[in-house]
């Protein structure tokens, strides 16, 4: 999947972006969760609870 609309069994906070990090394998953080150091992929914005508009970007660089 590299866009469309996911179901997150897990809840969101709407209109937060998420990522996805090289620290801890598979799992979502918000943009506050992000450290300095980890490079990170943008997965989507929540658009609900439970439902993740996906449009990943890859950046390739470390988050400052």
């Amino acid at each position: 999947l590299t866009e469309g609309l996911l179901t997150n069994l897990s809840s969101l906070s709407v209109g937060h972006a998420y990522f996805v990090s090289d620290t801890t394998a598979g799992a979502l953080m918000k943009y506050s969760d992000i450290g300095a150091g980890e490079f990170v992929t943008f997965v989507g914005i929540a658009q609900s609870a439970s439902t993740l508009l996906v449009s990943i970007i890859y950046g390739g660089v470390a988050y400052a």
